[in-house]
């Protein structure tokens, strides 16, 4: 590995050499470079983040070689495998296009150009049907699998239930590469956007367990929580354990917490509980975890029979340990206790008064119809409605109810 990473440093220092400089002195050529960045970028995906900063510099470096070479380099089909897999693996979008344009008499092929230029500009939802046709010619090629993450991600956007055989042979065709990496993680994305939950579970679980130290986990993690609230009644207790399990305690601490915190936003008391207690079982030695735990339980709990003593419970807790998100969580939580505990103002309903009413023969009803209303008319005043005073209490408590039910929205919508 050592060996490996010195190969690469060579690699990048020697492309700085000047361009006048290496016509006479050939320097590394495009494709070796752009090998050196796919070690990178998988030494990067397995956890290795001190190569983020040599994957900026080797992508900044071909770029340059790129733009500086001749039109032969392009006449070669490694020259174009390798600007092909710099523009897709996160290289500047405007030099592959750049290129095709300034060597046409080159090997581009005309058909995939504009395709991979609209998927480059962010505009590649229209791409999937052409690409997927154009995809049979490249069988077998090194750009194979960049070509196929393409189009699962095209098809992601304009036929989602297409993308997933797509994002699965790319991640066959790339192995332990970033290419699967961004495959696995984005069929989770689709499982769940489709209300695929065994689909969606089984993706989860196989990311959990190969790509864990990812930069890119917590976009994952985002996924699997959003597949566990969106369908709490199929994504059982056990099976949320079986995918965390791959994890380290402090990772799992954290999930549960999310999980724990939305839950507790959406009302579902028992995913809430469960997962605020699970937090717990894991982070005995975090205040902060606790407190987090103590809190999301409280709230999924204040609804419960313990109003009282559960608000008082949540309001104990430190402010230092809390967001101002989740203080503001709390705060909700202490108004929507303070609405249920409140007591309504018996004292202010009158007494009904019996009134008697001696009928008038002469315009007595005919007892033997039923009485009709005339249309757009209210009931008949009674003597026994409520007050103004026990009107206006009333409306008041709605009043109230209704503001923390607005609260309790926008936390949603911030927290999503």
């Amino acid at each position: 590995m050592k060996r490996r990473w010195l190969a690469i440093v060579a690699v990048a220092a020697s492309a700085f050499v000047p361009v006048k400089a290496q016509a006479m002195e050939a320097g590394p050529t495009p494709l070796s470079m752009v090998r050196s960045l796919q070690f990178v970028q998988d030494a990067v995906i397995k956890g290795d983040h001190s190569a983020i900063e040599m994957q900026r510099h080797l992508l900044t470096v071909i770029d340059e070689r790129l733009r500086a070479a001749s039109a032969e380099t392009f006449y070669d089909q490694h020259g174009m495998d390798a600007a092909i897999i710099y523009a897709l693996s996160g290289g500047n979008p405007a030099t592959l296009p750049m290129l095709a344009r300034r060597f046409p008499e080159a090997g581009f092929d005309p058909r995939l150009m504009p395709l991979l230029e609209e998927h480059l500009r962010g505009r590649g939802r229209g791409v999937f049907e052409p690409l997927r046709d154009i995809l049979v010619h490249y069988q077998g090629t090194r750009i194979e699998p960049y070509l196929t993450l393409v189009a699962a991600n095209a098809a992601a956007l304009s036929s989602p239930a297409d993308s997933l055989p797509l994002f699965d042979w790319a991640r066959l065709l790339a192995p332990g590469s970033i290419i699967e990496e961004a495959a696995l993680r984005r069929s989770v994305e689709v499982s769940v956007r489709l209300g695929m939950v065994d689909e969606g579970l089984k993706r989860a679980e196989r990311y959990a367990r190969r790509f864990l130290h990812s930069p890119y986990a917590g976009q994952f993690a985002d996924l699997f929580v959003e597949l566990v609230l969106s369908h709490p009644d199929d994504v059982k207790s056990e099976r949320i354990a079986e995918t965390l399990a791959f994890m380290d305690e402090a990772r799992q601490r954290s999930i549960y917490l999310r999980i724990a915190r939305r839950a507790a936003i959406n009302g579902n008391r028992t995913l809430a509980q469960e997962a605020a207690a699970a937090a717990e079982g894991l982070g005995v030695q975090d205040e902060k975890a606790q407190a987090l735990a103590n809190l999301y339980s409280g709230a999924a709990a204040i609804p419960g029979e313990d109003v009282s003593g559960v608000a008082a419970a949540v309001s104990s807790i430190d402010d230092a340990a809390l967001s101002p998100r989740d203080r503001a969580l709390r705060s909700a939580a202490e108004s929507i206790a303070a609405a249920v505990t409140r007591p309504p103002i018996l004292e202010a309903i009158a007494e009904p008064v019996a009134v008697s009413v001696e009928p008038d023969a002469s315009s007595a009803p005919d007892t033997t119809q039923p009485a009709m209303m005339p249309q757009g008319e209210g009931a008949p005043e009674t003597t026994d409605a409520p007050t103004d005073a026990v009107k206006d209490e009333v409306d008041g408590f709605v009043d109230d109810r209704r503001a923390v039910l607005e609260s309790i929205d926008a936390l949603l919508e911030e927290d999503r």
